[in-house]
């Protein structure tokens, strides 16, 4: 009896099941089109997202805890080798550089991810997102009034972009979930209004403006994202 629960225990789940295949299906149609990778990454780091969602529960609290461990080492070991990429390839061989932004991105984004997830973490959701949509605002508010070079007409307009930052975080101490909708429409107009669309075109040179969304575009989703949670005070209430 012991060794059938251990076997039922040890018995893979749906989530892990289908991403598995999607695994072996992304590696092997590779070979015709590198563009199937993608189910591949799907079903590598599709059910995790899942998981840190709520929407998937198949792991128990230890697995869940050795998961978060085994993603900080990840963290840790990407984020340090990342930086020591960005100094060889811009050190090295002037053409790389364009490699070298591709790395620089891939940092970026890491940074950007640990740094937001550590936050919402230890504010909360929405004290978080408003607080994210001031900071991210502000450097965004400095940058453009610096980047117009004394036109303060340039200034202006440029500083504009500032203001979905700051009129969501207005909002959000009311209405969060008016702003969270709002905030995603924004972040979805931006990246359709500046044409980011085009660093998926395979052009090297458009590999620069990977930070431009993770810079603005992220802060934007993410505090939409979070706005759209439960509030600080109903997560608490629902656990007493």
């Amino acid at each position: 009896m012991g060794i059938k629960t251990w076997l039922i225990n040890r018995r893979p789940s749906p989530v892990t099941l289908v991403a598995s295949a999607l695994v072996l299906a992304g590696f092997g149609l590779a070979s015709l089109d590198w563009n199937w990778l993608a189910l591949a990454a799907v079903g590598t780091f599709g059910p995790g997202l899942l998981r840190e969602m709520g929407w998937v529960h198949d792991k128990d609290e230890f697995q869940m805890r050795s998961a978060r461990r085994a993603g900080y080492h990840a963290y840790l070991v990407g984020g340090l080798f990342a930086f020591l990429m960005v100094g060889w390839l811009r050190s090295s061989d002037p053409a790389l550089s364009e490699p070298g932004a591709l790395v620089e991105s891939l940092l970026i984004i890491i940074w950007f991810t640990y740094l937001l997830s550590s936050l919402f973490a230890f504010w909360g959701t929405h004290r978080t997102a408003i607080r994210i949509l001031l900071v991210f605002g502000t450097v965004w508010l400095i940058f453009n009034l610096l980047a117009g070079e004394g036109n303060w007409r340039t200034s202006l307009m440029q500083s504009l972009l500032a203001v979905p930052f700051f009129l969501t975080a207005w909002l959000a101490r009311r209405w969060p979930r008016v702003a969270g909708v709002l905030l995603l429409g924004a972040a979805a107009w931006f990246f359709h209004f500046f044409g980011l669309v085009d660093v998926f075109s395979g052009d090297p040179s458009r590999l620069g403006r990977i930070a431009v969304i993770v810079l603005f575009i992220g802060p934007l989703l993410a505090s939409g994202v979070g706005l759209l949670q439960p509030s600080d005070r109903d997560e608490t209430l629902q656990s007493t």
